[in-house]
């Protein structure tokens, strides 16, 4: 069975350029701070407020940063944020007040961080075709080909589809079972029991969970959990 890659195209290498961009003027405030100590001749209390002042900014679009992606749109905020954070280091660098140069790290950290919020859901979209939903519940009881067509479509899911259901889903199950490129898996359970010596017992634990977790490469979207516990007699899970 051949893998499936993920095929970058131009978005994608703009995001992670938006990404890198970001991180350049997040940790650049670190290594001009002491100039800028020097040269207005600030306190390090007051030195320091540039950091907050940036750090204040991330948390307040973390609040409200929804409100101006959904105003504006994805993209249109991309370039905003990038421009905002571009323009405020400009104004940074310029500044003569300590006012000045601690509203323009507000101001890179509050509109500059749009990036941060925008660039993991753009991905996201992008590539949809690995995209995971979690649906807690389908909402019929008997078996509907129209329901199970109209779910898929309200998703907002296309190509290929994996659906895992529980074993208990037997109408669910009847209704994905007719559409075209829709595969239904059940969720299985399996259990692993192994004898090692107690000084290994901390290292295999952790060794058998991660290959429980591990995804194929055919499947690198399929939700995997495992639980582990260290017995001194077996106990039926």
């Amino acid at each position: 069975m051949k893998a499936e890659t993920l095929r970058r195209d131009g978005l994608t290498w703009l995001a992670y350029l938006m990404l890198a961009f970001y991180g350049y003027f997040l940790n650049v405030l670190g290594p001009i701070t002491p100039f800028l100590q020097d040269e207005l001749r600030l306190s390090y209390t007051v030195s320091s407020l540039h950091f907050t002042a940036f750090a204040a900014g991330i948390l307040l679009v973390g609040f409200g940063g929804h409100l101006v992606v959904q105003r504006l749109g994805r993209w249109r905020s991309l370039w905003v944020g990038a421009a905002g954070v571009s323009l405020n280091a400009v104004l940074l660098l310029l500044g003569r007040q300590p006012a000045i140069t601690i509203a323009a790290s507000f101001l890179m950290g509050l509109i500059g961080s749009l990036i941060l919020a925008i660039v993991p859901a753009a991905l996201s979209d992008r590539h949809a075709e690995q995209k995971v939903v979690v649906v807690e519940s389908w909402g019929w009881d008997t078996p509907s080909t129209k329901s199970a067509a109209a779910a898929i479509k309200a998703l907002g899911l296309d190509g290929k589809i994996l659906v895992v259901l529980n074993r208990d889903e037997e109408a669910v199950w009847k209704s994905f079972r007719n559409l075209p490129d829709v595969h239904v898996l059940f969720t299985s359970h399996d259990e692993v029991v192994t004898e090692v010596p107690g000084f290994r017992a901390e290292d295999c634990e952790r060794d058998i969970a991660k290959a429980l977790t591990t995804r194929p490469v055919w499947a690198l979207s399929l939700p995997l959990t495992a639980k582990t516990a260290l017995l001194t007699a077996y106990e039926k899970a």
